[in-house]
C-alpha cells in the first residue's frame, strides 16, 4: 500500500472520529433538556384562598382549596412539600390574605398562641375578660368570632350583684332586667375544668362598655346570649317584676291603700 493510501485511510478515521464525537455532542443538550422536563413535571400540593380575607376571620374550610403547583412555584412561596392542615375550632388568620394567595402554617394563630386576641381588635377596642356563672349563659354554640347580647338584672332594694352570687336575693319587688351591651364580639372562650360552675370568656368593648360593665357587674347579675342580627335588643329585653307575676303590681297598690282600722 502506497504512502498516498495511507494517508487516504487515516483522513477517513479522523473524519469518521470527528463526525462521531459531532453527534454525541447533538445528543448531550436533548438529555439535559429531558431531565429538566422530568423536573418541571414534579408537583406540590398547596392550599389556596378563595377569596379575600381579613386578619383575625375565623378560618373555615370553604374559604380555601387545595391545588397543585410546580415545585419551583411552591418553593418561591415557601412550600417545600405537599401541605395539609386541619382547621381546628377557634383557629384564626394571622394576616390579610388575597384571592388565589398561598396559605401557610404561619398565617395561622389557635387560641393561646401569641397575638390571638390582639389580631381580632378593631381600632379603639379593648379586650374585656368576663367570668359568669353557667346558669346566666343561655343559648350554646357560641363560638370565638361569634356576637353576643349583654343583659343585667338589678334591684332598687338591695345590692344583687352580692347576694345573688350566692342564690339568694332579699326581695323582689324591684327587681328589673335592662339590655346593657349589644353585639360584643368573642375574642376568647378558656377552657375550664368541668367542675368549674363559671363560663369565661374574653370579648370586645369599647372604653365606654368596660365602665358600664365594671359597675353592672358591682350592682347586679349580668346575664349572656348570642346575639340575634334580625331583633334590636332594647326593644326586647326589658323586664320588671311585675311583667312576671301579674298580679304583684294590684298587690302593692292595694296594700298602700289599704287603712288601718
Amino acid at each position: 500500500m502506497g504512502q498516498r493510501g495511507i494517508f487516504l485511510i487515516g483522513f477517513i478515521c479522523v473524519f469518521l472520529g470527528a463526525f462521531g464525537l459531532y453527534l454525541q455532542m447533538q445528543k448531550a443538550p436533548v438529555a439535559v433538556s429531558n431531565t429538566v422536563a422530568l423536573e418541571e413535571e414534579k408537583k406540590i400540593r398547596v392550599i389556596l384562598s378563595n377569596q379575600d380575607l381579613i386578619k383575625g376571620t375565623p378560618v373555615k374550610p370553604e374559604y380555601f382549596r387545595y391545588s397543585y403547583v410546580s415545585e419551583s412555584d411552591a418553593l418561591e412561596n415557601g412550600i417545600a412539600e405537599d401541605l395539609t392542615i386541619e382547621f381546628g375550632p377557634g383557629m384564626l388568620l394571622a394576616k390579610d390574605m388575597h384571592k388565589d394567595e398561598y396559605l401557610a402554617y404561619h398565617f395561622l394563630l389557635s387560641p393561646g398562641d401569641i397575638n390571638y386576641i390582639d389580631s381580632q381588635l378593631a381600632e379603639g377596642m379593648s379586650p374585656y375578660a368576663l367570668e359568669i356563672a353557667k346558669d346566666n349563659f343561655y343559648g350554646s354554640g357560641i363560638n370565638v368570632g361569634d356576637l353576643i347580647d349583654i343583659v343585667v338584672l338589678t334591684s332598687d332594694e338591695e345590692n344583687i350583684g352580692n347576694s345573688g352570687r350566692d342564690g339568694r336575693i332579699d326581695s323582689f319587688r324591684t327587681l328589673a332586667v335592662s339590655p346593657l351591651i349589644t353585639q360584643a364580639k368573642v375574642l376568647n372562650i378558656d377552657t375550664l375544668p368541668e367542675t368549674r360552675q363559671e363560663l369565661s370568656l374574653t370579648i370586645e368593648l369599647s372604653r365606654e362598655e368596660i365602665a358600664k360593665m365594671i359597675i353592672a357587674t358591682k350592682i347586679g347579675l349580668v346575664e349572656v346570649f348570642r346575639s340575634s342580627p334580625s331583633v334590636e335588643l332594647s326593644n326586647t329585653t326589658r323586664a320588671k317584676t311585675q311583667d312576671v307575676l301579674s298580679d304583684y303590681q294590684s298587690v302593692l297598690e292595694y296594700r298602700g291603700n289599704k287603712t288601718p282600722q
